[in-house]
């Protein structure tokens, strides 16, 4: 009688060491699995991050452009009116030109 409950004593105490182990290792499992989450919740911010710094960029190299492109716009507009001065005068000496011949 003694014999068998050793045995069975060993025998639960096995199974017990068995549990322990399995939930030692379901834990470890659950702890890299939750490493793993982190780190690659870690990557996914860095990229996003480094997205919102590269868009960042292009913003401000397209607010650049912009803000070239709005300053050649307003000299192409001087530029016109300083045209379409000279081809009035131009015009109005052309006319004097004109009176002055017809005079003659």
């Amino acid at each position: 009688f003694e014999e068998r409950e050793r045995l069975l004593n060993e025998r639960i105490a096995g199974f017990a060491d068995g549990l322990s182990q399995r939930r030692a290792e379901t834990a470890d499992a659950a702890v890299r699995t939750v490493d793993r989450a982190a780190r690659a919740r870690q990557d996914a911010v860095a990229g996003l991050e480094r997205r919102m710094r590269e868009a960042d960029h292009r913003l401000q190299a397209l607010e650049e452009c912009r803000r070239i492109g709005d300053q050649a716009a307003q000299r192409l507009e001087r530029l016109a009116a300083e045209a379409a001065e000279q081809a009035r005068a131009a015009q109005r000496s052309d006319a004097q030109l004109q009176r002055l011949l017809a005079e003659r």
